[in-house]
């Protein structure tokens, strides 16, 4: 049976043969192959040649000769039908196991810079597996109503801290001069502040006008 390597003509059964046949049929059968007259040709030719065990006659010389009927002298640097046709059949080929529907057909291949077709056996297509998919539910909602969180507003600008009326700023000096005063602690309040001797009264100036003796 053939592998996924490339098999040895000379260890062929009669079906692997016959295999091989069958699916060059349906690569000229293809809409790549059958419009053209110049690849069915070379592509049957280098297939029967593989399978006969004569790839020794597989050269650029001799297809060029028995293929298009070029003189056996010819000039193959200055004739590159050969190579443009591998060419070209080697993209028809890619292109038509591309197609879908190919995937389990034997595999012909004609390897760059060789003109010897090589025969792969694909592997067996994969059962698809049906995989369950379970999509967890979401928990049942609640019928209650659900108490929200007050969320401040960040919008807001915070307020200015007001001072109280009457306060001031008490700075050193302003504390130095209450003590001269009496006051033990000028910055407490209650029972720890305590009063503050009140200055005397200077007296005022009467506007009655002197007495002259």
């Amino acid at each position: 049976m053939l592998n996924d390597s490339a098999t040895a003509t000379a260890a062929l059964t009669d079906e692997e043969r016959k295999a091989i046949h069958e699916q060059l049929e349906r690569l000229l059968s293809n809409s790549h192959f059958k419009q053209s007259r110049r690849f069915p040709s070379f592509l049957r030719f280098v297939i029967d040649q593989t399978l006969q065990g004569h790839t020794d006659l597989l050269k650029e010389r001799t297809l060029g000769i028995e293929i298009f009927g070029r003189e056996a002298d010819y000039d193959t640097a200055s004739d590159p039908i050969v190579r443009v046709t591998a060419t070209e059949i080697r993209k028809r080929i890619a292109q038509y196991y591309q197609e879908p529907g190919h995937e389990t057909e034997l595999r012909v291949s004609l390897p760059a810079g060789s003109y010897i077709p090589q025969f792969h056996w694909p592997q067996a297509a994969k059962e698809t597996s049906h995989t369950e998919i379970v999509v967890a539910s979401p928990p049942p909602v609640s019928a209650e109503p659900l108490e929200l969180e007050a969320i401040p507003d960040l919008t807001r600008r915070p307020s200015r801290r007001v001072r109280p009326f009457g306060l001031t700023r008490i700075t050193p000096s302003v504390v130095a001069g209450l003590r001269l005063l009496g006051c033990n602690n000028p910055v407490a309040t209650g029972p720890e502040l305590k009063a503050c001797p009140t200055p005397p009264r200077r007296p005022r100036p009467t506007s009655r006008s002197p007495t002259w003796a």
